[in-house]
């Protein structure tokens, strides 16, 4: 691991509209973390694979447990099998948002792992190998891996290429994951380990968001200084969040000064656990930007459609596909939380606008 930050080396961590080489992805495998939703997520997982190989043309690398998974998998996948590589690395959630490095660029096209430290989601879920997975995958893969003195987890960062980072409040400034930093130190630490310099912190959460509220559970990065946020309809759980978001967005101003560009999607509104009757954070904000394909979570809900037909305005240059992710929302999480990017060797300078 290096001791200099990333950005010192420099590096930056591009935006996820950025080419991509391949998506990190691992195999839903502990049937007590799913319940009765455990094949359904097996299911939706595949399909989500499917699409990013054919669809975001991209190749994936695969984390499976043993022999008998990777085995189950090449049979299921194999009409992208040219594009699949399986790993068996251990691990425990299939959370690789959070518990995969985060793969940033240099202007000579080198890259380089950024490995946050990685406490189980402050304490909650603790399963054997996911602390330790961002430096071992590093290694597997081949990358000079930076290591990150702050506990924090991918799906709570969102970069635009042009300086900003988007977060919240309680999911970095939290005294289960970094006890005693203030705010200042927290901002410098992300800033050098992701290249950014002007940090946007929004404060509130999804009801029931188990992830301690991830940004791409409630705002995404669609271009430059350009936020995708949702907003529901009168009645929705949700909606006096979307309200407060919008208006601290509003309010928020950029790296260079500047006043935020905002997209407004449909939320699905109240979508819940078909076994237990729990409300369940469902958000059409956790796609996933892939090189020709935005991926969307979708719910069985009226508001499906819309949404598809907003994202296809947000990214004319793209197709938006629409999957179910009816189970994998019941483990806490979807396509963003399960997906990480590794972006292709490119010089970063020429990000920025959510196209090739």
């Amino acid at each position: 691991m290096s001791a200099i930050s990333a950005r010192d080396a420099g590096f930056i961590f591009p935006p996820e509209w950025a080419p991509h080489e391949a998506c990190i992805l691992a195999y839903p495998h502990l049937e007590d973390e799913w319940g009765d939703a455990f094949e359904g997520a097996r299911s939706e997982w595949i399909e989500l694979c499917r699409a990013i190989a054919a669809e975001a043309d991209e190749d994936l690398i695969l984390l499976v447990p043993s022999d008998r998974e990777e085995a189950a998998l090449r049979d299921a996948l194999a009409e992208v099998a040219a594009r699949t590589r399986f790993l068996q690395i251990p691990y425990g959630d299939a959370w690789t948002r959070d518990t995969a490095p985060l793969i940033a660029l240099h202007e000579s096209g080198d890259r380089a792992a950024v490995c946050l430290r990685f406490n189980n989601w402050g304490g909650k879920f603790e399963l054997p190998g996911d602390a330790e997975l961002a430096p071992r995958l590093a290694d597997a893969l081949g990358f000079r891996a930076f290591s990150v003195d702050l506990v924090a987890e991918g799906g709570a960062i969102e970069v635009d290429g042009a300086g900003n980072l988007l977060t919240t409040f309680d999911c970095i400034k939290d005294e289960l994951r970094n006890p005693g930093l203030e705010l200042t130190e927290l901002e410098g630490r992300l800033h050098g380990a992701l290249g950014t310099t002007r940090a946007i912190w929004l404060r509130g959460a999804l009801i029931n968001d188990h992830t301690d509220v991830h940004i791409d559970t409630i705002a995404r990065f669609v271009g430059r200084s350009t936020v995708a946020v949702m907003l529901g309809e009168e009645g929705d759980p949700n909606r006096s969040l979307h309200l407060s978001l919008i208006q601290q967005l509003r309010e928020a101003r950029d790296a260079k000064g500047g006043a935020f560009t905002l997209h407004v999607l449909p939320s699905p509104g109240a979508v819940h656990d078909e076994t237990s009757g729990e409300l369940l954070a469902a958000s059409y904000c956790n796609f996933y930007i892939g090189n020709r394909a935005v991926i969307v979570p979708l719910y069985g809900v009226p508001a499906d459609v819309r949404v598809l037909e907003c994202l296809e305005a947000i990214f004319p240059d793209r197709k938006v596909v629409g999957l179910s992710s009816r189970a994998i929302i019941r483990g806490g999480g979807s396509f963003h939380c399960i997906t990480q990017q590794i972006p292709r060797p490119l010089n970063p300078q020429a990000f920025g606008e959510n196209d090739e």
